[in-house]
């Protein structure tokens, strides 16, 4: 709720955090810098600080009690986990808000940073490739996506684009979790 401290935590490693003044305003608007977000919903409180013995400092949360508004984030929901088998075909299902059929997954190594690192190209480990399209029949809550086929057992991170179009590694920018794929390492020369 407004003023709460709490409620007004960063909502995401890379949110903004504390009090955000506007970047800029005029008469009957203002725009804020929010940074990324995660997705879901969030109360907007603020704060008007008024003039004379209604003066308000503005200087922490608790001074931030007045209900502006609901916005809602548009991604997905982060550290899932999905598991699956060597040599056969890989089906997750990603959780989120708003997702859409258009939205694009690709595999990265697990010590990449979705947003800067590649997918995975090494010849034969994601058949026919380590980024996929989502596949028809989800909701806005929840997007299917599948590997034809995984042939190295490894741990691989999961990063999510809600772009119209997803072509270059920044535009993965949303990390959704880990795929564990399990099974025997076998020489692939």
């Amino acid at each position: 709720s407004c003023g709460d401290p709490v409620a007004c935590a960063p909502a995401g490693a890379n949110a903004k955090s504390g009090l955000v003044s506007p970047t800029s305003a005029k008469a009957g608007e203002a725009i804020f810098e929010l940074g990324s977000l995660q997705s879901g919903t969030y109360a907007l409180c603020y704060c008007a600080s008024g003039t004379g013995s209604s003066a308000i400092n503005c200087s922490s949360p608790q001074d931030t009690f007045m209900y502006a508004g609901t916005m809602k984030a548009r991604g997905v929901a982060v550290d899932q986990l999905w598991k699956c088998l060597v040599g056969f075909e890989c089906a997750i299902s990603v959780a989120g808000f708003q997702l859409s059929e258009t939205d694009a997954i690709i595999a990265i190594p697990l010590s990449g940073t979705c947003g800067q690192t590649a997918m995975i190209t090494e010849l034969n480990v994601f058949n026919p490739s380590a980024q996929t399209q989502a596949e028809a029949g989800g909701t806005t809550e929840s997007q299917p996506f599948s590997f034809q086929s995984i042939t190295v057992p490894d741990r691989y991170k999961i990063c999510y684009c809600v772009l119209e179009e997803c072509l270059a590694p920044e535009d993965f920018f949303e990390e959704a979790g880990v795929l564990v794929v399990k099974g025997l390492i076998t020489s692939r020369w």
